[in-house]
């Protein structure tokens, strides 16, 4: 891997700068055949590149790392580490004007990850991110600073009909109710400061989970942080909505118990009686960027997402008439005051 030299991250995206570097890279003698940019989390300036044979590498700046290994704060913790432990190998890296980049290759997985691969490293990850004591590191994300930065969104319904013209205007406008309503009531507030802090991965789903020969991995820290211990669980609810349907998605709800005796975890009763309301908090925070980004979206990325704000939209819909219940749990249906949302 010769010959190759980049200039600053941003001139990743150049395409003729690409087509002029690029060639040159290869793979033992496995040529290079094309490259795309990677834009989720933050990972900016890197590229996605296919080799003639199939492999695939990323390259990207050394700063940028960290979205394979694990953020330094929680590196003491030797089991996260091993979970997280990259599923690529490294096969050089290129210097120029201060700055490196690094080529990694990806490791083949085993097979495409399950709804239960994703349960067990959801139970591992608990687990493991329990040993995180409150006070090592501040949040880094408030969900309801967040909300109240970017729900204005919400409120342009004419932006979003732009993009989907059949956008359903009142689970919209309830939408826009609930971000209202976590911004600025003080109750609600005060029971969300309340809630334990550990380390969250944040975006746990199929794609993130990777089964290899040696055993589950995690990847795609970028949303990985310090944060409210039900998040996880919340979000690990909302984000199976990607791959599974709503009927599977709700018999999470009464697997939930099941699945922290496995981790070990006890959630407090201030956790438990929060766990709906925080759904729908994850909810109306996700669609809330996805509103504000539709914009920005390429097409196909676009496509990808309108897809989950439907399906957002049916699953909000369905909870709010219907809250799930968890046998002998107050998972908050009553914390949440449901009749001015429905």
């Amino acid at each position: 891997m010769s010959g190759v030299f980049f200039g600053r991250a941003g001139d990743l995206f150049n395409t003729r700068y690409i087509q002029q570097c690029l060639p040159q890279i290869r793979l033992g003698r496995d040529p290079y055949v094309s490259a795309r940019p990677l834009t989720s989390g933050h990972v900016e300036g890197t590229l996605h590149l296919t080799f003639g044979s199939g492999r695939q590498a990323v390259l990207k700046p050394v700063e940028y790392l960290d979205s394979y290994n694990i953020r330094g704060q929680f590196r003491h913790v030797k089991n996260l580490s091993q979970l997280s432990r990259s599923v690529t190998k490294p096969l050089g890296e290129i210097r120029e004007d201060g700055r490196v980049f690094v080529l990694y290759e990806y490791a083949h997985p085993v097979r495409v990850a399950t709804l239960d691969d994703v349960k067990t490293a959801f139970v591992e990850m608990l687990c493991i991110s329990d040993q995180y004591q409150k006070g090592r590191s501040p949040i880094v994300q408030n969900d309801l600073q967040f909300i109240a930065e970017n729900g204005f969104a919400i409120y342009d319904i004419s932006a979003i009909r732009r993009f989907i013209p059949d956008v359903d205007s009142e689970i919209v406008e309830t939408e826009r109710r609930l971000a209202h309503y976590f911004t600025c009531d003080p109750v609600f507030g005060r029971k969300y400061a309340a809630l334990p802090v550990r380390y969250i991965h944040g975006d746990l789903k199929g794609e993130n989970t990777i089964i290899m020969a040696i055993g589950y991995k995690i990847v795609d820290w970028d949303n990985s942080m310090p944060d409210k211990r039900i998040k996880e669980i919340a979000r690990f609810i909302m984000l199976a909505l990607e791959y599974a349907d709503e009927e599977t998605v709700l018999d999470l709800f009464s697997e939930l118990p099941v699945l922290l005796r496995r981790a070990g975890i006890r959630l407090t009763d201030e956790e438990k009686e929060m766990l709906f309301p925080y759904l729908v908090l994850s909810i109306v925070e996700a669609d809330s960027w996805i509103f504000s980004e539709l914009d920005n979206f390429q097409p196909d990325k676009r496509e990808k997402f309108i897809n989950i704000l439907k399906d957002h939209h049916s699953f909000l819909r369905r909870i709010l008439n219907r809250p799930p219940t968890i046998s002998d749990w107050n998972i908050g249906t009553d914390t949440l005051p449901l009749r001015n949302f429905r």
